[in-house]
């Protein structure tokens, strides 16, 4: 298990727990060490809002920090491949 994959299993350990404090810190450092890391978000959103801190669970989507603006727009950005149209068929 790689060890990004650890600090997640973590995370989501002490989630389970009911030890939210501990799993907010332990996804946060996970979605430090890779902001591409969607399943870090996910989890902290889901203690935030265990935590009733709604507001923070919103700010928490992966659309809303900055790593993933710029990864979104460089996406947006690129032409996409086109569908190849079937014929119909008799």
């Amino acid at each position: 298990m790689s060890e990004l994959r650890a600090m997640y299993q973590q995370a989501f350990d002490a989630f389970v727990k009911g030890d939210y404090e501990v799993s907010v810190a332990a996804y946060q450092r996970v979605i430090e060490r890779d902001p591409r890391f969607g399943l870090a978000y996910q989890g902290l959103a889901e203690v935030y809002s265990r935590l009733n801190r709604l507001d923070d669970a919103i700010a928490t989507k992966p659309s809303s920090t900055p790593a993933c603006r710029a990864s979104c727009s460089a996406r947006a950005a690129s032409p996409r491949p086109r569908r190849r149209r079937r014929s119909p068929r008799a």
